[in-house]
């Protein structure tokens, strides 16, 4: 439900991050909620699933990524207990996988560069170390209208004040053809907009007022 009220931007990257507990929650992984989560990706974007669970054996293989001092332990363990957490939580991660361990870190992250994590130094001196090559620059994504940013700024405000969704408000279609169109009267954002009587009547002097402030 809550990706689905995701109802404007597509989004680089969607983090699935529900299967910590000790029950795995196969509804979140059926077909239709694969495509529900690919429907709200951008075509270059990524979705990523947190598979870690502390009693379940769920895969052959675990990649445990960003491996790298300041991430694990991450910098906010100030305590030697924090610490131990963040290795004991690495260990879990590490000792999940039946078949496969992969290992990795980044070589630059953020214009820095990184070292891999002491927690990692003993680990296999038999392991393979692979260089992965940067993968492919990521396509720029299109310029947004700035109008039609407004007016889905607005209807996210008056979203949160009435406690409704921002579908619930107008949808994005209608967003968009009042950020191309530009009414300039009430009559025509209705027009414009395809509202009713009643949500016209509602949010179509707010939704002028937003667009006038947006010109």
């Amino acid at each position: 439900r809550g990706v689905n009220r995701l109802s404007h931007d597509l989004l680089d990257v969607i983090v699935i991050d529900a299967f910590s507990s000790d029950a795995i929650p196969m509804h979140l992984l059926t077909r239709e909620a694969l495509g529900l989560y690919l429907s709200k990706l951008a075509p270059h974007g990524a979705l990523v699933m947190h598979i870690t669970n502390k009693y379940v054996e769920l895969t052959d293989l675990v990649a445990r990524i960003g491996a790298e001092h300041g991430l694990v332990p991450h910098s906010s363990a100030t305590t030697q207990a924090q610490r131990d957490e963040e290795a004991r939580l690495l260990y879990v991660a590490c000792t999940r996988a039946r078949e496969q361990l992969v290992i990795s870190w980044a070589a630059l992250r953020n214009g820095r560069a990184c070292q891999p994590s002491a927690l990692i130094a003993d680990i296999g001196p038999d392991t393979d170390a692979a260089v992965v090559p940067s993968p492919i620059p990521r396509l720029p994504r299109p310029a947004v209208d700035p109008v039609y940013a407004a007016l889905v700024a607005w209807r996210a405000a008056a979203a949160k004040a009435a406690q409704v969704s921002p579908s619930s408000i107008c949808s994005d279609a209608s967003l968009r053809a009042v950020a191309k169109a530009r009414p300039t009267t009430v009559d025509e954002i209705v027009l414009v907009a395809n509202l009713g009587p009643v949500s016209g009547a509602r949010i179509a002097p707010r939704m002028l007022n937003a667009l006038t402030q947006a010109l």
